[in-house]
C-alpha cells in the first residue's frame, strides 16, 4: 500500500511538471486537437495536487493542537 501511494505521488508530480509543457508545446505546433485531452488532464491533476496539499495542510494544524 505505502509504494502504490508512493508511485501514485511520484506520478502526479511528474504530470503537473510535464502537462505545461506538453500545451506550451502543442500551442506552438499549431495543432489544438490534443488539447481537448490535455487540459482536462491538466484540471485534474492540479486539483489532485489541491487536494494533497489541504490533506497535509490540514494534518499539520492537527499534530499542533
Amino acid at each position: 500500500m505505502d509504494v502504490t501511494i508512493i508511485a501514485v505521488a511520484l506520478v502526479v508530480a511528474a504530470l503537473s511538471i510535464a502537462l505545461p509543457i506538453f500545451i506550451i508545446r502543442t500551442v506552438r505546433s499549431g495543432i489544438y486537437d490534443s488539447l481537448y485531452f490535455l487540459i482536462p488532464l491538466a484540471l485534474g491533476i492540479y486539483w489532485l495536487d489541491y487536494q494533497a496539499y489541504d490533506f497535509l495542510a490540514s494534518m499539520g494544524h492537527g499534530f499542533r493542537n
